[in-house]
This record gives structure tokens, sequence and C-alpha cells, in this order.
């Protein structure tokens, strides 16, 4: 065993890593979903942060950034099997930020159904039963 010492250990392939502690420091962005009704009805999904000013000046350049989340190990150890060529590395600390932005539209078709309605007759009496309907 790798890392005997350890709380978690993950890995597969013949390269492991392994930790103590794990922390989400900080984490921003916001989730929006919006419906649009119609023919095709649309289901639009955003996951994004906060507008940024990436240029010279005021409002020029801005830009949405994506939801932020920066995220903390204890004791972070990484090896790998003989012959994988995976250093040995070995942090008593590492963190790590990641920055992503999601779109997602969903557009569905609607699909036409008829209903279908018929006449019987009775076959005792001859007289039209009520109609049923099927699909």
């Amino acid at each position: 065993m790798l890392f005997p010492n350890s709380k978690y250990v993950l890995g597969g392939d013949g390269v492991y890593f392994a930790f103590d502690d794990f922390w989400i420091e900080f984490a921003s962005g916001s989730f929006q979903v919006k419906l649009t009704p119609g023919e095709n009805p649309t289901i639009t999904i955003t996951a994004a942060g906060k507008d940024e000013d990436i240029g010279q000046g005021k409002g020029k350049g801005v830009s949405k950034t994506g939801i932020a989340v920066r995220c903390k190990a204890d004791s972070f150890r990484l090896a790998g099997d003989k012959g994988k060529g995976v250093p040995k590395i070995k942090f008593s600390e590492l963190k790590l930020t990641v920055e992503v932005r999601v779109d997602v539209a969903l557009t569905f078709e609607k699909l036409k159904v008829a209903l279908h309605t018929y006449r019987q007759t009775d076959r005792h009496t001859g007289l039209p039963s009520l109609g049923s309907a099927s699909l």
C-alpha cells in the first residue's frame, strides 16, 4: 500500500494521490435558468461569475468570468507504480483555483399526437354505442 497513513487515497491506472483533509476555501458565481416557450421550447442554463473589466478603462473589454472555486488539500502526496514515470511528490499544503463558465441550451421538439374517435354499433341492438378514444 502506497499511503497507509492517509485518510483519503484516490487514483487508478498506476497513478495515485492521497491527502488528509480537503477544504473549499472560496466559491463564487451565479446560476441562471431561462425558459423560452414557443414552437420548440428552450431551456438555457448558465453558470457564470461576475462581469470583469479586462480592458483599459470603464466598460472596455468587459467579459463574464466563470464560477470560481479555490480548494486546499492538506498533506498531499502523489506517487505511481514502477515504470509509470510519475515522480513522487509531497506537499504539506496544495491549493488549486478553478474557474469554469458553462452555457447549455436544451431545445425540445413537440411531438404531435392525433386523438382519433370512432363510432361503433352495439352488436346486440344495432344502435350506435358511445365513441371511444385511442392514441
